[in-house]
C-alpha cells in the first residue's frame, strides 16, 4: 500500500531573502527619542534640535539631550496624565515647550553656563541653610519636650507637634499647614504651599515670556498651574519625605554589613594578640601621616593656579565649621546628655587648626568648586540623578505614578542607614563625637521629619531661584538711610510689578 507523502518539496517552500545581521554600528534606530515623539512631533528626524544651552563646546550636546529627555519625563508624567482625559489634541506639549519652556529655560541655562559664579555662591551658601534647619529642628524638640508646645483638646502627634514647634520659630512664606482632618484643625503636617508656587511660576513666566504670549488668562493660568502645582510642587513634596533621603544615602553610601559578617569581626578583633593590635597602630598612624602628605603636597600644588582672594569669599570654611558642629552635637542636643569636655576640645582644636589654614582655604575652595564641581560631568549625574529619584522604573515601562515607601519601609531603610554611618565613620572620631548608636541617629534625626523638611525645602527654593533668576529678588539695604530707605522702596514697587498680588485669579486660588 503506498502512502502520499505529506512534506513539501524544498523547491516548493517560500524562501526569504537573507538579511545581513546588523551590528550596533549599522543597525537602525528602533524609535525616536522620546522628546522627539513629544515635543518635536512634525520636524524631520534628521532636523537637529534647537539647544537649550547655547556654546560651542561639544560637551554641550549630551547635556542638552538628557535636559530634552528629563523635560519630555515630567511633562509625559504631569501632563498626559491627565490632559488625553478632554481632547486627543497632540500639540499641547510641542505648544508648551516652544512658547513657554525654552523662552525661560534657554535664556536662564545658557546664562548659568556662562557665568557660573552664582551657581557657586549658592553652594557655599547651602552648609548656612543645613545649618539653621539643624539647629531649629533640636530647638524645637527642646521646646516639645519641656511642654512649651501643645494644643488642649486636640489630639497631636509628636511630629505635628515639633513641625508646629519648628514653623514657630521658622515661618516661611512657601510653606503652609495642610489638616489630616477637620475635626482637629490644630492638627496636620506642613508641606510647600501651592499658593506660593503658582505665584513663583507667575512671577517667572511674567519676567521671561513677551507681553503676546502672557496676555491670555486662560494659557496664564494653565501654564502657572502645571509648573507651580504639578511640577514645583510633586519635585518639592518628594524632597521633603524622609524616604528620599534615606534612599539617597544608602545609593552613595552602600548597603551595611550583614549581622553574622559584623559579629564575625568583633569576635576576630576580640581574639587578636597585643602584637597584632600594636602592628595595626602603628599601621594606621603610618596611613594618617601619608595621607597628610598627600593633602599638603595636593594643596601647594593646587594654590599657586588658584586665583587670589575675593571678598565675599572670606572665612568660606566657617559656614561648613557651623554645619558640622550642629550635626554632631558638639554644644549638645535636646533630650541628650550633655557632650564630655573631651568632644569640645577635640572640636576646638579643629577649629583652630581650620582659622590657621583660612588664607589658602578661602583661595582654594572656590578654585576646586569652579573647575572640579561646576563642570559638565557633574551636570549629567546630577540629570541622570534626577531621572532616577523622579522615574524609577527609568521613564518608559509606565507612566502611572510610582507608590512610595510605606512608614514601615522608610523607618527600615532609616535603620539600615544609620548601621552603614556607623560602620563609616571612623573609631576614633566615633569615640569622640558619637560614642552611642543614639548620637549616631541623631545626626540623620533632623531629616525625619517631612514637616521639617518642607521647611528646608523651601529654603533651598528661595536661594535657588535667587541664584538663577536674581531679578525676583528684592535687595534691601543694610543701612537704613534715606536713599537706601527710598531704593528699597523702588524695589519692593518693581517687586510688586513682577507678582501682582491683586491678581483675581491668584485671589480665587488663596480663597479656594
Amino acid at each position: 500500500m503506498a502512502f502520499r507523502s505529506l512534506h513539501v518539496p524544498l523547491r516548493s517552500r517560500p524562501t526569504k531573502p537573507y538579511i545581513p545581521r546588523q551590528t550596533a554600528n549599522t543597525r537602525e534606530p528602533a524609535h525616536l527619542p522620546l522628546h522627539r515623539r513629544l515635543l518635536f512631533p512634525y520636524d524631520p528626524p534628521d532636523k537637529p534640535v534647537p539647544p537649550l544651552i547655547n556654546g560651542d563646546s561639544s560637551d554641550l550636546v549630551p547635556i542638552n539631550e538628557r535636559l530634552y529627555h528629563l523635560i519630555a519625563l515630567l511633562l509625559r508624567a504631569y501632563v498626559l496624565s491627565w490632559y488625553p482625559r478632554f481632547t486627543r489634541d497632540r500639540t499641547l506639549l510641542p505648544h508648551i515647550h516652544q512658547s513657554i519652556l525654552r523662552p525661560i529655560l534657554a535664556p536662564i541655562l545658557t546664562e548659568i553656563h556662562d557665568d557660573p559664579e552664582r551657581l557657586c555662591e549658592f553652594l557655599f551658601d547651602l552648609p548656612t541653610l543645613l545649618s539653621l534647619h539643624v539647629e531649629t529642628y533640636w530647638s524645637a524638640r527642646a521646646a516639645v519636650a519641656s511642654g512649651l508646645v501643645g494644643q488642649e483638646g486636640a489630639k497631636v502627634t509628636l511630629a505635628e507637634e515639633i513641625g508646629k514647634a519648628y514653623h514657630a520659630r521658622l515661618p516661611l512664606l512657601s510653606v503652609e499647614l495642610v489638616c489630616a482632618t477637620t475635626d482637629e484643625p490644630g492638627s496636620g503636617f506642613y508641606t510647600l504651599s501651592p499658593l506660593y508656587l503658582t505665584s513663583l511660576s507667575d512671577a517667572v513666566l511674567r519676567l521671561y515670556l513677551p507681553t503676546s504670549e502672557y496676555g491670555s488668562d486662560v494659557e496664564r493660568l494653565m501654564t502657572r498651574e502645571v509648573m507651580g502645582r504639578s511640577v514645583l510642587g510633586s519635585v518639592g513634596n518628594k524632597l521633603g519625605q524622609p524616604s528620599f533621603w534615606w534612599s539617597i544615602g544608602l545609593k552613595y553610601l552602600g548597603e551595611p554589613a550583614s549581622a553574622s559578617k559584623s559579629l564575625k569581626s568583633a569576635l576576630i578583633e576580640s581574639e587578636t594578640s597585643f602584637s597584632a593590635t600594636t602592628a595595626r597602630l602603628f599601621t594606621r598612624l603610618w596611613t594618617i601621616v601619608l595621607l597628610i602628605w598627600i593633602i599638603v603636597t595636593w594643596i601647594l600644588a593646587a594654590v599657586p593656579s588658584a586665583p587670589p582672594i575675593e571678598d565675599k569669599y572670606r572665612g568660606i570654611a566657617d559656614s561648613w565649621l557651623h554645619l558640622a558642629r550642629a550635626a554632631l552635637g558638639v554644644d549638645g542636643r535636646a533630650g541628650l546628655e550633655r557632650p564630655p569636655w573631651a568632644r569640645r576640645l577635640v572640636w576646638y582644636s579643629v577649629e583652630m587648626v581650620t582659622g590657621l589654614l583660612a588664607p589658602i582655604l578661602d583661595r582654594l575652595l572656590p578654585h576646586l568648586v569652579k573647575t572640579r564641581v561646576l563642570t559638565h560631568d557633574t551636570a549629567l549625574r546630577i540629570i541622570d540623578l534626577l531621572e532616577q529619584i523622579l522615574f524609577p522604573l527609568d521613564g518608559h515601562a509606565d507612566s502611572s505614578p510610582v507608590v512610595e515607601p510605606t512608614y514601615e519601609e522608610s523607618k527600615e531603610m532609616r535603620r539600615r542607614l544609620d548601621r552603614r554611618l556607623g560602620e563609616l565613620i571612623p573609631s576614633s572620631a566615633k569615640a569622640i563625637f558619637c560614642p552611642t548608636s543614639r548620637e549616631v541617629r541623631a545626626i540623620l534625626d533632623p531629616l525625619d521629619h517631612s514637616s521639617c523638611n518642607a521647611h528646608l525645602v523651601g529654603m533651598i527654593l528661595d536661594a535657588s531661584i535667587a541664584a538663577v533668576v536674581p531679578n525676583l529678588v528684592v535687595k534691601h539695604a543694610t543701612v537704613n538711610t534715606d536713599e537706601d530707605h527710598s531704593d528699597s522702596q523702588e524695589d519692593v514697587k518693581n517687586a510688586e510689578e513682577i507678582v501682582d498680588l491683586d491678581d483675581p485669579i491668584l485671589a480665587s486660588l488663596d480663597s479656594g
